[in-house]
Order: C-alpha cells, then structure tokens, then sequence
C-alpha cells in the first residue's frame, strides 16, 4: 500500500490505523524512532513523501514493513537516461 502523505500532522493517524489494520510491529521501532521527525519536517517543506507499506514476516509473524521516499529521491526519465543507464 503506498500512501501520499500531505500534512504533518496527520502522519501519527496514518500509523494508528495501519498499526489497527495489521501490526507494525517491533521490528519497526527504529523507522518509528529515527523516520517520523523527519518525515514530518519534509512535508512540512512541501516535499511530496510516499509511506510504502507491505505485508511481510520479519521472524516474529505478519507484520507491515514500511519504507518511504520522496519525489525529489526519484530520478527523471531524462536524469536516468543521462546518468549511463541507457
């Protein structure tokens, strides 16, 4: 699942109802603790964010495994091309 994170605020709700949904489980203790801040101050800049989040075992059962990026990460068609991955 890939939600488009507009407004800081809401980013804590987000978690809450994917944590009521499916666990996030410990395993993301560290995205929580070292992501979300940041995460925040990015929106909060007006950068587009991308909170990915998908169903996988990480040893202690289903849990959601989340990931983020942002549009600026994303190269262009051109800068792909350009950069020799022709």
């Amino acid at each position: 699942m890939k939600i488009r994170l507009t407004n800081p605020a809401m980013l804590d709700k987000v978690l809450t109802k994917l944590d009521k949904d499916w666990p996030i489980g410990k395993e993301n203790q560290t995205f929580l603790k070292y992501c979300v801040e940041p995460l925040k101050e990015k929106i909060a800049k007006g950068q587009t964010v991308i909170l990915e989040a998908e169903l996988g075992n990480m040893g202690n059962g289903v849990c959601y495994i989340l990931s983020y990026w942002t549009l600026d990460e994303v190269p262009t068609d051109e800068e792909f091309l350009n950069n020799g991955n022709e």
